[in-house]
């Protein structure tokens, strides 16, 4: 069941995705993100300020997505990004679009379906292969496993400096910029 490896939502702090942005140069111009436990929308929002070409957030409560989509429509004419979709579902039998290219995690869920959910990233790499940005916030399971995954590097990493959790940048090894 999903909700056995999901975990506690917490939502990320406007400064810290500003310098996510800026220290990791996050390939905004044209490209499609992904926020794998979007909770109420928070990094969505603060994406859409950019030019992604697409951001799509996946989250499994309804409730969540519920409070992110009206988050969105009650900001939709601030954003530059407006091809935006809040999917309720299980992260793992969503469907990779070929275009997205950068992918945030906040330690939305753990093991298998932590696993599975870089597996359908390798898998979906393998059919288009591209550079790809993987920007991870207390990455702490995927540290325990990131041997299963040797597609992927790790390129940059600091501290929060509010917490003291790791804020980590994986590309795949592949297209490393």
């Amino acid at each position: 069941m999903r909700t056995k490896w999901g975990v506690e939502y917490h939502g990320t702090k406007i400064c810290l995705f500003r310098r996510i942005i800026r220290r990791f140069k996050i390939r905004t111009n044209h490209q499609g993100l992904v926020d794998y436990g979007c909770g109420m929308g928070r990094v969505i929002l603060l994406a859409a300020r950019y030019p992604f070409r697409q951001i799509i957030g996946l989250e499994y409560s309804k409730m969540l997505v519920d409070i992110c989509q009206d988050n969105i429509n009650r900001v939709a004419k601030y954003l530059k990004c407006h091809d935006i979709h809040v999917l309720n579902q299980d992260a793992n039998e969503y469907i990779l679009s070929p275009d997205i290219t950068v992918f945030f995690f906040y330690n939305p869920f753990t093991g298998d379906t932590l696993r599975t959910g870089f597996r359908r990233i390798e898998d979906r790499l393998r059919a288009r292969p591209r550079p790809i940005q993987i920007i991870y916030y207390k990455p702490v399971c995927l540290e325990e496993m990131i041997g299963e995954f040797p597609w992927l590097g790790e390129t940059d990493r600091f501290t929060d400096g509010l917490a003291g959790w790791p804020v980590v940048l994986y590309e795949n090894r592949r297209y490393r910029q």
